[in-house]
């Protein structure tokens, strides 16, 4: 895979649709004030697949952020209603998205959510 984002000064940090990458992207700066950087994910070139964007940390917040998704991931496991098995939905408290509860872990950012 190539990309333009120096793996010694940036963690990838998620893979996402264009519209979660920006939420998560939105909401770090909101709740953390850290800029993530967004690119776009070479390993789609068309020709079926949707475009897909890598979000990048930069090394010196990386773990500020690793923090922040732990402290969500134990406040989403200490709040029952935050991932609720017998729905059919829930929504990720770190990043926002929605994904099935079939998953136990958020798609786009990776939190846990144990065996439900």
């Amino acid at each position: 895979m190539t990309t333009s984002v120096s793996e010694s000064d940036f963690a990838l940090i998620a893979t996402a649709s264009v519209d979660e990458a920006i939420k998560l992207r939105d909401r770090i700066k909101e709740d953390l004030g850290i800029d993530l950087l967004l690119e776009r994910n070479p390993e789609c070139k068309g020709g079926g697949c949707a475009v897909k964007i890598d979000v990048y940390v930069d090394r010196e917040n990386e773990s500020s952020l690793k923090a922040y998704f732990e402290k969500k991931q134990n406040e989403a496991l200490a709040d029952p209603a935050a991932y609720d098995p017998s729905k059919e939905h829930a929504r990720c408290p770190a990043c926002g998205t929605e994904f099935s509860t079939r998953l136990t872990e958020c798609p786009d950012c990776g939190l846990g959510f144990g065996a439900g």
